[in-house]
Formats: C-alpha cells, sequence, structure tokens
C-alpha cells in the first residue's frame, strides 16, 4: 500500500498539495497570537520536499524504533508491530502477537543479534527476530501494565541481555524473557512513567511525582537482584514529566511547570536548575491548560538540551550554573509539541505537535557564513548559540511539513538517509526525505540502466 501511495494515489497527491507547492509566510498580526511565526516564501531552504506514506495500522501510532539504515519498527494502539523498508516503502513485517496498544517499544542486542521487545496493555511482553519477525519469547505472567523498557546491557555488562520494566512494579528479566526479580509497589502508588539506566547498574525512575526513585541492579554470583536504593528529593514544584541522561556523570528531569533540573549520576545532588515556566495551583487549573507549560520531552545534541516544552521550545547549556536558557520559543506551534528532534550538525532541528505541524528550524543565520577555499562554511553549534544570545535572535522556521491530518506523535532521523520519520494520530506514517538527494539518486539509476555504472 505505501509503494501504490508513492506512485501517486489521489490520498498521497492531496497531502502532497497542502504543503508540497508554494508557500506564503505564515503570519498573525497579533504578536501574542499561539503559533506566532514566519515560514519562508516558498521555503527554498526545506530539503524535505519528497514523502513516502506508509499505512498499515488501524489506530494511533505512538513508537518508532531505526533497526538500520532503511528499516524502522512502528507500534500504537491498534497492538501491531510493523517493520517497514523505509527506501521501497514495503512493509517487511507484520507482527500481531499483542491484542492491546503498545505500550513500549524498544530494539535490545543479544549475542550480536538485534531484537525488539515490546509491552502491552494486555499484560504480556513480547521478543522478536528484528530479521524474520518470529516471536523468540512472551512473558505472560506480568502482574500489571509495564509503561517502560530499558536494556540494561551498559549498565550491567555482566549480563548483556538485561531487560528492565517499569509500570506499578519494577521487574528485571532475562534473555528469554524470564523473571530474574521484582520489586512489587502498593496498588496506592503512582505507575512508573520513565525509566533511565546511569552508571553502576543504576536506575533512576520517575511517576507522576515531584521526586525520583532509585533502583540499582547487581550481578551477585550469578544472580541478578534488583534493590531499591533512595528517593532523590528534586525540587520539582509539580510531577517529573520526563528524563534524559546528559553524560554518564550527569542527567536531567523536566517538570509539569517547565523547569528543567540537572543532577550528578555519581551523588544524586542537583547540579543546575532553570526557572519555571509558570507557578499554578494545579488543582485549580483545568487539564488543558496543565500542557502549555509541562515539559513533554528533551533531546540532548554535544552539551545543549533540546526541550520540547509547552506549545514551544527552549534550549539550555548544560554547563552552565542554571536560569534562562540560550534560546526560549514560547509559541513554536499552536498546540503541544510532543518531540524535539535534532539534525546532523546541530544547526537544524525540527519538532512536530498536536497541531498536525512538524517545523523544520535553522540556526544558519545566527552568524554569517565563514568562505574556507571557496566553500561556505558553517558555524557551529556552540558558535551559532553564542551569537543568537548576543543578538538576541531566534532560530528561524524554514519548513513547514503538513502531510498528516492529525496531531503528530513522534519523530525520529535517519542521519545517513539525510531523512527523518514521523507517526500521527493519523495511523499512518511518512518518510520525509530530500528531494535534491532522491532526484540525484534516480538520475544515477537512469544512467546506470542506459550505459552501465558510471563513476561515484
Amino acid at each position: 500500500m505505501a509503494q501504490k501511495a508513492r506512485q501517486g494515489s489521489p490520498t498521497l497527491w492531496d497531502r502532497v498539495r497542502q504543503w508540497a507547492g508554494p508557500k506564503k509566510p505564515v503570519l498573525h498580526e497579533d504578536p501574542k497570537a499561539e503559533g506566532n511565526f514566519e515560514v519562508e516564501e516558498n521555503q527554498p531552504r526545506n530539503p524535505y520536499t519528497e514523502i513516502m506514506l506508509l499505512q498499515g495500522h488501524e489506530n494511533i501510532v505512538r513508537h518508532i524504533v531505526v533497526l538500520g539504515d532503511e528499516r524502522i519498527a512502528t507500534a500504537g494502539d491498534d497492538g501491531r508491530i510493523i517493520i517497514w523498508n523505509t527506501r521501497t516503502g514495503a512493509r517487511v513485517v507484520t507482527q500481531e502477537s499483542h491484542k492491546k496498544p503498545v505500550t513500549a517499544l524498544v530494539q535490545l542486542q543479544m549475542s550480536g543479534q538485534a531484537f525488539l521487545v515490546s509491552a502491552s496493555v494486555d499484560h504480556t511482553v513480547c521478543i522478536f527476530d528484528v530479521i524474520s519477525g518470529t516471536l523468540e519469547h512472551q512473558a505472560t505472567d506480568v502482574r500489571n501494565n509495564v509503561k517502560c523498557l530499558v536494556p540494561l546491557h551498559r549498565v550491567v555488562p555482566d549480563h548483556e541481555a538485561l531487560l528492565c520494566g517499569g509500570g506499578r512494579d519494577i521487574v528485571v528479566y532475562g534473555p528469554s524473557l524470564e523473571l530474574l526479580d521484582r520489586i512489587e509497589r502498593d496498588e496506592a502508588e503512582e505507575e512508573l512513567r520513565t525509566l533511565l539506566p546511569i552508571k553502576n547498574g543504576r536506575i533512576v525512575a520517575s511517576a507522576n511525582l515531584n521526586d525520583l526513585l532509585t533502583f540499582t541492579v547487581t550481578n551477585d554470583n550469578g544472580r541478578v537482584r534488583l534493590t531499591p536504593l533512595t528517593v532523590i528529593i528534586t525540587g520539582h514544584p509539580d510531577n517529573v514529566h520526563c528524563l534524559v541522561a546528559i553524560s554518564e556523570a550527569q542527567f536531567a528531569s523536566g517538570g509539569l511547570d517547565g523547569s528543567l533540573f540537572l543532577f550528578s549520576s555519581h551523588t544524586y545532588k542537583r547540579t543546575s536548575w532553570t526557572s519555571q515556566r509558570a507557578t499554578f495551583d494545579k488543582e485549580k487549573m483545568p487539564a488543558s491548560s496543565l500542557t502549555y507549560y509541562a515539559v513533554n520531552h528533551m533531546t540532548v545534541f554535544e552539551r545543549f538540551i533540546f526541550v520540547a516544552i509547552g506549545h514551544g521550545f527552549a534550549i539550555y547549556d548544560s554547563s552552565g550554573e542554571g536560569g534562562e536558557p540560550l534560546v526560549d520559543v514560547p509559541r513554536a506551534h499552536r498546540s503541544t509539541v510532543n518531540r524535539i528532534v535534532v539534525l546532523p550538525r546541530g544547526l537544524r532541528f525540527v519538532t512536530c505537535g498536536d497541531d498536525n505541524a512538524i517545523r523544520l528550524w535553522s540556526f544558519e543565520d545566527c552568524q554569517p557564513k565563514i568562505e574556507s577555499f571557496g566553500a561556505p562554511k558553517l558555524p557551529s553549534l556552540d558558535t551559532a548559540l553564542a551569537k543568537a544570545r548576543e543578538r538576541g535572535v531566534k532560530p528561524t522556521c524554514i519548513g513547514e511539513m503538513l502531510g498528516h491530518s492529525d496531531a503528530v506523535t513522534f519523530l525520529v532521523d535517519l542521519p545517513r538517509a539525510q531523512a527523518f520519520v514521523s507517526c500521527s494520530a493519523d495511523k499512518t506514517c511518512i518518510v520525509w526525505r530530500s528531494g535534491d538527494q532522491e532526484s540525484s539518486l534516480r538520475c544515477r539509476e537512469a544512467a546506470r540502466n542506459l550505459s552501465g555504472p558510471v563513476p561515484p
């Protein structure tokens, strides 16, 4: 179906015409209006002018895992896990072992072979072979829903295949999904939302609480043990929404109020902080208002933290002492920003949100290009951010992509292919590619077919 769409089905072309043709700048008369930004006319610097539609899910798609240069796995609320070839659009594998929504999807390496591990609302955890899609192992004795999964081979190197899952309880699985240890938590306690492995077999966990929980996984003569350690008093005035590792020595937490705190991975002491977006009484505010301030996603490039926060984004320097962000764009979208993905070099990044839009941002205008032997040399992200802060300028929105008809839930980058993939509540995924590169590849393929191999 994806291949037919690529050849020009009406559904695809209807979507292409929404954004691929000439565009006028998107302007709002009120400078305080939500989503106030300007897109360059005709989007000359937006390379993502070619798309491939992937259709196969029957409900919201929430998860994407990159399996290689030309393969991804997707999963969502229909319980399906689909492996795609992103070059051809072919559906390589469709796995339907889960009967309810998939809550977590990760890749796991065992003995040099790649596997997919998934968890579902149906109280099962499964391991699939990435090549054949064969169900290798399934855990059906899961006491509660597993909301998050993380491989532990980096923090417990003696057991490469260890996997940790969190929900109401926190559990550790072996290579065949055998239960190695479990910490049962009270039914009244909040379910774990995120697990973050750090050094020396330790795991930091967030629930719908102000503070963080820590656990340790140890290997005692072949017996794996899971032990609660301590509670980290974060200082967040409201719930912790997400976690991200900055380096081996540092991690960060983001809160419902928009605050961002940095901690030492060794001592758990807070090393830096940022100002919160808002001070409010959660009990007196409607639920719809809370998302305007929440930290929804964080990603790290070099020492900089890119944060999807409320309807916009901010960028922080993890080496600073705290305070204000280097860049703060509070109204980048017309609704909640769900993900932020940094593209290679860090000078461009992509955001997506509940307004169905994907936006491409650039720091390339923050400093003039330097000529080096006749070729323009772009500034580093460090230099561009320093200039942006000095001049008080913000990144430029150089592209707006409107291929989805509902909220865009997830983004991943395919750096070698000069592409990225999005998934949406409209049940579809889209591969966004560089039109110039695709045109060049087609020309080379045509020349090869006509006259044999061409020089590289």
